[in-house]
């Protein structure tokens, strides 16, 4: 029955979006979004930082205390202009979490990628002495530990400001790293095929247009990602915001018309919804719906397990 409501989907599809399907290809995006799985509080971040994108700060040795350090800076914001920003960088970095183990377990991730050179290095590094109160700025970057200040002591802690990539930083900005993040999770659901399409050789699965499966205007619909297991049909929707009924209503009305036209072929055909949001806070149940809130996610192998049940 997999392969039969399968080819029946097949039948549907139009086409997608070769910018997404070059997204989901890319190297360095998918290992971005590999080392999401194990850091979801990196959601959180990217969320925020999102509306206001500023440079990325490392902060190293990693077990700091954030409110200390960011008060050291800010008591030595007269030393010049570039610290000044830099102090005041490094203060809005997480001004919106107060959690000291998601703040640390966001600089380790941040460090991770850095060292596989997801994220791209700026010129300068910033060094703090707490003995002598100094700030130093530096174009060079080797040998920085165990670095000494003028005063003779090891400075206390070093700083990396770092910055995304363009292909990454526009898969934030459209949400489609959501949709990545997705399709990451569902690969590991047991036993679910996910229904994709062939691009130069390659499956493409996120965006993937379906005749006929429109609402209003629209003939057509589009949907991050489908699924199939057993006799049921699984179809996705991925918002990286705040997502409010609006703003999934036509996505839901839209598996529902695709769900009846394949439910003609096969009257024992039936559909689940996925929803993955960042905040869902604001949605009440749905029939036949599992929703995700990335705000309260603590562990991966935990949703994949829920997802599995769900389905």
């Amino acid at each position: 029955m997999e392969e039969k409501i399968i080819h029946l989907l097949k039948s549907r599809q139009l086409g997608f979006d070769p910018k997404k399907a070059e997204a989901e290809h890319n190297p360095r995006i998918s290992r971005f979004i590999e080392h999401t799985l194990s850091y979801p509080e990196i959601w959180c971040f990217l969320f925020d930082w999102k509306h206001s994108p500023y440079p990325l700060i490392i902060v190293e040795p990693k077990d700091f205390v954030y409110e200390e350090l960011k008060d050291e800076l800010m008591q030595n914001t007269n030393q010049s202009f570039f610290i000044r920003n830099f102090a005041f960088s490094f203060s809005r970095q997480y001004q919106n979490l107060s959690d000291p183990r998601k703040i640390r377990q966001i600089n380790q991730f941040l460090s991770k990628i850095f060292k596989e050179q997801i994220l791209i290095a700026r010129k300068e590094i910033v060094f703090l002495c707490l003995n002598c109160d100094r700030i130093v700025l530096t174009n060079k970057v080797e040998k920085v530990n165990n670095r000494k200040c003028n005063c003779g002591a090891t400075y206390d802690f070093f700083f990396i400001p770092t910055q995304i990539p363009d292909e990454i930083f526009q898969e934030i900005i459209n949400g489609h790293l959501l949709e990545l993040f997705a399709l990451r999770i569902l690969k590991q659901v047991k036993n679910l095929q996910l229904v994709g399409m062939e691009s130069n050789g390659k499956k493409v699965y996120t965006s993937i247009q379906y005749e006929g499966a429109g609402v209003g205007k629209n003939f057509n619909a589009e949907f991050d990602l489908l699924g199939v297991k057993g006799n049921i049909l699984i179809t996705v929707e991925c918002k990286f915001n705040k997502t409010k009924y609006d703003d999934i209503e036509i996505f839901l009305k839209a598996s529902d018309n695709l769900y009846y036209q394949i439910k003609e072929h096969i009257p024992e055909l039936r559909i689940k919804k996925l929803i993955f949001s960042y905040d869902a806070t604001n949605l009440s149940p749905i029939k036949d719906s599992y929703i995700i809130s990335l705000r309260e996610i603590e562990s991966i192998k935990k949703l994949i397990k829920e997802i599995t049940n769900f389905i």
